[in-house]
């Protein structure tokens, strides 16, 4: 209610609480056109408010009991001992400075007349002696006549007279307007504040029910395009618009009537033979049942419920049959669809959400929303640089075994497990397939219901899946010797060699070498900063992890030959290909790596296997886990590595990478004819022993 409104009928309900002691529920009803009356909402009123001449006395005492004085002893807080507060016959007040006493009194009448709010009444604790019962006197009359003194003290119950005097302070107040408890005495007038808020609050219930109606059955305007006879019809609608001229645009003329049904005749072909389509047109345009219940008009639809195949009739109330809220025949007809349209029930929008999961949402449409929401979420979203990575494992293992089936079909363990046996089949790795089967299952999670819950909430048992057992020491980890990384160090290009030396020797993955540049190359060669890597032909500052982003040092002869490699190149990247991008690092991987291993026997391995060397020789020699993790990009482990500041001491780096050298053998020039020079190796020379 506005505020001129709200005055008005508080005082209203005021009037009739003071005569009748109650509002009859029929009475709200004009309360409620009182206040639309104000806001000129309805016929004009006088209303009648409540006046002087309607408040009186009401009490259940036949004489009035009034206050003569107070005369204080000894003993309550720190008064005065005998002092006296006399009353007068009309107003009284009592005045002074803090902790003058006011209180004081306060609490010994609030006591003696039985007041719902009474306080403890201390003695005084700074007189030096020890404190005695507590006394007062305290003098009142009935009507003219004088009673004889009446005694107060602390341990004696009171005056039985004195509990028809009120005592009504700040302590009062919320036993009388808060809480809801029956008291004994109610000071005159304060009885209505608790009938009258209730009322108050019934009549802007009724008000703002009814706004809330009115403003959902506002009929809104038709969207009309630019340029046309019924936009311009539209923009200049007012009181004096011919409607003659609204319904001649409003009736369609023979030639659109024609268009029309042919256009309904293609969307019908269309919908036979597209089933999503034919079950959304059973879905559209529902006006629903208005039948009668209780004393309720209700109206029931069909409406689709998640999970389930078949729709369901449900029913919602409309308005009540008689009474306030009542509606007309059709006002119940424009409600009831409004309640369809609330529950969007016939949309597009919630068909493509409940319905279409039952008939026909495929695996495949659900890999890519599940792909593009993975991108976009708050907590631990995917890298984009790793989408083509998951992208090609769906491509090639996943989408052709259960691309085109039906999402429900792949909740199903027997789908599942053809799909692992395929991978299985295809010679995968145990840690491959059980990448790939997660893949595939947090497809499946991801179709939620609107609450958020998952609409096939399957546990996935390992062993009914045939899941290969990932052990760990089984698993592929391809690695090299010193002999072979010295082999590598002498391959016949020098960008090549200048890449494996490097990589060896750092520790960097591959992605972050080829995305190296000239840059971050610091200290005179002898410091890598790590900030970005190469993804196919573009460079990212999207790295693995955080802690991917590092300085990495490596030794002065590593350094002396990168500065040689360079040749003066000041700009761009460390290892470029011929037009400056990035290499392919399946180039060296099959033109490279492979060759040279297959030559000498060995396993292949891909560009990991220098990352697995230089870890092995930092081990070898006894690096602190601390630089180990700092060189590699790995996370901390413990708390205590948090606290540990040894990876900032940058010159103690430094010794560290200029003392345990790389494990093999360097050349003496990037450049020149590869010969051997001495392993810079930090191992113990043993003497042959003597025959």
């Amino acid at each position: 209610m506005v505020a001129g409104a709200a005055r008005l009928a508080a005082r209203c309900v005021a009037r009739r609480l003071f005569l009748n002691g109650k509002v009859k529920p029929d009475e709200v009803g004009d309360l409620v056109d009182l206040c639309k009356a104000a806001k000129g909402l309805s016929a004009p009123r006088a209303p009648g408010v409540l006046a002087n001449e309607h408040l009186a006395i009401k009490d259940g005492i036949s004489e009035a009991v009034s206050l003569v004085s107070l005369i204080h002893h000894h003993d309550a807080n720190a008064l005065a001992p005998e002092q006296t507060v006399t009353f007068g016959p009309e107003l009284t007040i009592v005045y002074g400075a803090n902790a003058a006493g006011k209180s004081g009194y306060a609490r010994i009448l609030k006591r003696a007349c039985r007041s719902r709010s009474t306080e403890e009444i201390l003695g005084n604790v700074l007189s030096g002696e020890t404190p005695t019962k507590l006394q007062a006197t305290i003098r009142f009359r009935h009507g003219h006549q004088t009673t004889p003194v009446a005694e107060w003290k602390a341990d004696a119950p009171p005056s039985a007279a004195l509990a028809a005097v009120s005592v009504f302070d700040a302590g009062s107040a919320p036993v009388y307007l808060k809480d809801k408890t029956d008291v004994a005495f109610r000071p005159f007038g304060l009885d209505i504040f608790d009938q009258l808020s209730t009322i108050c609050g019934e009549v802007r219930s009724r008000l703002e029910t009814e706004k809330e109606r009115l403003s959902a059955a506002t009929p809104g305007l038709p969207l009309c395009a630019e340029g046309t006879r019924p936009k311009a019809l539209v923009d200049n609608l007012t009181s004096l618009t011919n409607l003659d001229d609204v319904r001649t645009l409003g009736a369609l003329s023979a030639d659109d009537e024609t268009r029309l049904n042919g256009l309904r005749t293609k969307q019908r072909d269309l919908q036979a033979k597209d089933p999503k389509q034919r079950a959304l047109s059973r879905r559209t345009g529902q006006n629903g049942h208005i039948e009668s219940s209780g004393k309720w008009f209700v109206v029931r639809f069909w409406k689709d419920i998640e999970g389930q195949e078949k729709r369901a009739l449900v029913r919602e109330r409309i308005c009540p049959i008689s009474g306030p809220g009542s509606l007309n025949r059709s006002e119940r007809e424009r409600r009831a669809r409004e309640i369809i349209a609330d529950a969007q029930v016939d949309t597009a929008q919630y068909f493509n959400r409940v319905v279409k999961q039952q008939v026909g949402v495929t695996f495949k449409e659900q890999s890519k929303f599940w792909l593009e929401q993975s991108q976009t979420r708050k907590r631990k979203p995917i890298r984009a640089t790793t989408v083509p990575t998951i992208q090609a494992a769906f491509d090639k293992w996943i989408l052709p075994e259960v691309g085109h089936l039906p999402l429900y079909e792949t909740a199903k363990y027997p789908t599942m497990k053809a799909l692992v046996t395929r991978m299985n089949a295809g010679g995968l790795s145990a840690q491959t397939v059980n990448s790939y089967f997660r893949m595939a299952a947090a497809v499946i999670a991801s179709a939620e219901d609107a609450d958020g819950n998952p609409l096939y909430p399957q546990k996935w048992d390992a062993n009914k899946l045939d899941l290969p057992l990932v052990e760990t020491s089984k698993q592929r980890r391809p690695s090299i010797t010193a002999e072979t990384m010295t082999e590598f160090a002498r391959v016949k290009s020098p960008k090549y060699r200048m890449l494996m030396i490097l990589a060896a020797s750092a520790g960097c993955r591959i992605g972050e070498l080829l995305g190296l540049e000239i840059k971050d190359l610091l200290d005179n060669f002898t410091t890598v900063r790590i900030i970005q890597q190469a993804k196919g032909k573009q460079l990212t500052p999207e790295l693995k992890t955080a802690n991917s982003v590092r300085f990495v040092d490596i030794s002065p002869e590593v350094a002396a030959l990168l500065k040689e490699f360079l040749a003066g190149r000041t700009t761009g990247l460390v290892f470029p290909n011929r037009v400056g991008r990035p290499l392919n690092p399946s180039n060296i991987r099959n033109r490279v790596i492979h060759p040279l291993l297959k030559m000498k026997g060995l396993p292949t391995g891909g560009n990991h296997i220098f990352r697995r060397f230089r870890l092995t020789w930092l081990r070898e020699n006894s690096v602190s886990p601390d630089i180990e993790r700092f060189w590699l990009g790995h996370a901390n482990r413990t708390v205590g590595d948090d606290y540990s500041m040894l990876k900032k001491n940058i010159k103690f780096r430094k010794q560290i990478a200029d003392k345990i050298g790389v494990g093999f053998e360097l050349p003496n020039s990037i450049w020149a004819s590869v010969v051997p020079n001495v392993p810079k190796m930090a191992v113990e020379q043993v003497e042959p022993a003597v025959a």
